[in-house]
């Protein structure tokens, strides 16, 4: 396997509780925390884990009367997107790199913000609240890499 030092490995004794990144409590989290949004498998890992997003808001219709190319062609993306091409959409990303424990963090609690207004230490959000009342769609990707998240076997490095 592989040959990682040992002084790697060191945890802190505590963690806080809205420190969520291990892939299972990233999974337990939209198993039980997401109501207003939709949780959906969007792929497979090459490790056979789910790549799994949370979507808000309508998708576009997807009656454009081009392809994508085609439409970069007379540089105008508007006739691929169709007649809802003007909707604000929010995508996110997190996770992208097995030890990227921040960014994942930061989402998590993106995700709650949006379901109740507050992170998960209790710290209300209503610039942000507000703000995403103002797209028509958001798509959050928590754990892009799950392959690489399941391979990383800490959850916060000591310093």
């Amino acid at each position: 396997m592989y040959n990682i030092p040992q002084d790697y490995l060191i945890e802190p004794d505590t963690c806080p509780a809205f420190w969520i990144n291990r892939l299972s409590d990233v999974n337990t989290f939209l198993d039980t925390q997401i109501e207003k949004g939709h949780v959906q498998t969007i792929g497979t890992s090459v490790g056979n884990r789910p790549i799994r997003a949370v979507f808000y808001g309508n998708p576009r219709q997807k009656k454009g009367t081009t392809t994508f190319s085609g439409s970069l062609g007379f540089r105008n993306v508007d006739k691929y997107l169709g007649p809802d091409a003007n909707k604000k959409i929010y995508l996110g990303i997190s996770g992208v790199h097995g030890g990227e424990f921040e960014g994942i963090v930061g989402t998590i609690n993106l995700l709650s913000v949006l379901e109740t207004g507050t992170d998960l230490t209790g710290q209300p959000w209503p610039n942000m609240t507000q703000a995403a009342q103002t797209l028509d769609r958001i798509i959050i990707i928590p754990i892009a890499n799950p392959d690489g998240r399941a391979r990383v076997p800490i959850q916060q490095l000591t310093y």
